[in-house]
């Protein structure tokens, strides 16, 4: 059986393997012979090859201390107390009520005129 040597596309000479065996590749070693001539890297594709992978096992080292570094500020942030919009409208609406109560206990002892405010301002709507 002869397998063709390939190098950029043009046969540069064969493999040829031998039994003394009768019949002794499979069918499927004869057609993969057949379909898929071997191509053997020239010495650019083996350095582009090699430059490939470096840059994949760099970037494959930075996905993991970035995700990493991610990770330790994702616990910090759900360490921190964190306000609700709902408990924040209800801390607003607790001021705005202890205001109104406030102007509605002192009404008559100061001029909301003279202060530049009026009730209206201090109203939860």
């Amino acid at each position: 059986m002869a397998l063709p040597l390939n190098n950029r596309g043009r046969c540069i000479g064969a493999l040829t393997v031998q039994s003394s065996q009768e019949a002794a590749f499979s069918l499927a070693i004869s057609r993969f012979a057949v379909d898929e001539p071997i191509s053997w890297p020239s010495p650019l594709q083996r350095r582009l090859y090699d430059e490939v992978q470096h840059y994949a096992t760099r970037l494959e080292e930075r996905v993991a201390e970035r995700t990493a570094a991610l990770a330790v500020v994702n616990k910090e942030l759900e360490a921190l107390p964190i306000l609700s919009l709902t408990t924040c409208e209800r801390r607003y609406a607790a001021w705005m009520a202890l205001g109104q109560a406030l102007l509605e206990d002192y009404a008559g002892q100061h001029d909301p005129q003279q202060a530049g405010i009026s009730a209206g301002d201090y109203s939860s709507e």
